[in-house]
């Protein structure tokens, strides 16, 4: 992008009769521009570690004609927009570079754009040769048969307004919410199957409007995730379903059973690959059960 606006203003100088002045106020004004740039990239840089390069490099094609027209727009008001000679001369000298100036930027966010999820899409493509994954083989059902029936139990023996929670969440952790999206119950499975509303489930990738803005990085080492660490910045009402979600799946106690009955849950839907309690008494009791599923009736 800074060598087309070079060779633009070096032919367009060399044909315009400007003072000191204006070609400091110009080259101040670009220098701006490129910091704006470098901080723009630094922030992309910062952004969720499991995002591709290739979609900040889109992101950075985006966001540049955007920066670029907010400069011409400030440059002709402020230099250009005079009646003297002088600025005449400015004007219709750099009008017309500025112009292809935001051609050259269109461009570029269209090519920016095509390329960034280009190589999104090449990079996944080499990622599943390198380990061996088949796309052309049949499709795999997301969840299991087990699981499956499970959820058509509960759909066939609840009410359409029953309210459902479970520890089908990412991981075990309240961290774990919004790190990525390889946890086996990374999914809005028991939503989908059973059509009953569900106080939170899977992780914050399968829920649009948490992917990105709710999680950030803090100087806070942590071992084995180095420097730079993911920090839950999410609402305090979500962090709390969570939480007593795990807890009631884990240990149930007095608590999550008052915060279950104030949310006025009906089922709970239990994870047996997670620790679990013998027994939910009295704050529940076991409906359903197979070699993956437990569903409780809450009392």
């Amino acid at each position: 992008m800074p060598v087309p606006i070079a060779i633009l203003f070096k032919i367009n100088w060399t044909n315009s009769q400007l003072s000191k002045n204006h070609r400091w106020i110009i080259a101040s004004a670009f220098f701006i521009f490129g910091v704006m740039l470098h901080v723009l990239t630094t922030v992309i840089n910062w952004k969720h570690e499991t995002r591709l390069n290739a979609l900040s490099l889109s992101e950075y094609f985006v966001v540049l004609p955007l920066i670029t027209i907010c400069i011409w727009v400030a440059l002709k008001s402020l230099i250009f927009k005079r009646t003297d000679i002088r600025a005449k001369t400015i004007y219709h000298g750099f009008s017309a570079p500025l112009n292809l100036i935001l051609v050259i930027a269109t461009v570029f966010c269209s090519l920016g754009v095509g390329l960034g999820y280009s190589v999104r899409t090449h990079v996944r493509d080499l990622v599943d040769l390198t380990i061996g994954r088949d796309n052309d083989d049949p499709a795999t059902p997301t969840t299991s048969y087990l699981f499956r029936d499970a959820m058509l139990w509960l759909q066939h023996n609840s009410s359409q307004d029953d309210l459902v929670a479970t520890n089908f969440i990412a991981g075990e952790e309240i961290r774990d919410f919004f790190t990525t999206a390889t946890f086996p119950s990374s999914n809005l499975a028991i939503s989908a199957i059973s059509r009953r509303r569900v106080l939170v489930e899977g992780d914050s990738w399968g829920n649009v409007g948490l992917v990105f803005t709710t999680v950030s990085r803090v100087p806070l080492p942590i071992e084995g995730e180095g420097i730079f660490t993911l920090q839950n910045v999410a609402p305090t009402w979500l962090n709390e379903r969570l939480r007593m979600s795990h807890n009631f799946a884990k240990k149930p106690d007095a608590a999550s059973a008052e915060y279950m009955k104030k949310m006025k849950i009906n089922w709970f839907v239990v994870d047996k690959s997670k620790q679990m309690p013998s027994t939910w008494e009295p704050y529940a009791s076991v409906a359903f059960e197979n070699s993956e599923v437990i569903i409780l009736k809450l009392s």
